[in-house]
């Protein structure tokens, strides 16, 4: 995708695709805390080259480190 060329940039450039998995912990079949991978720069509309993590606040507010022990 970085080698085709598409328009004024190239195909990555004006792609965004999402990889992930469906749970965050397999072993206890979580489905919070579930990684994913954004590539692609969407035009200029996403900022790449970044790590975010969020912290991990249950719908509760009480944190998940705190929950879980």
């Amino acid at each position: 995708m970085q080698a085709a060329q598409d328009g004024d940039g190239t195909l990555l450039d004006h792609s965004l695709i999402l990889y992930g998995g469906g749970m965050g912990d397999g072993n206890l079949h979580r489905h919070s805390d579930i990684p994913c991978l954004l590539a692609g720069k969407l035009g200029g509309g996403f900022k790449s080259g970044r790590h975010i993590r969020y912290p991990q606040k249950h719908a509760d507010g009480e944190s998940a480190g705190d929950y879980f022990g």
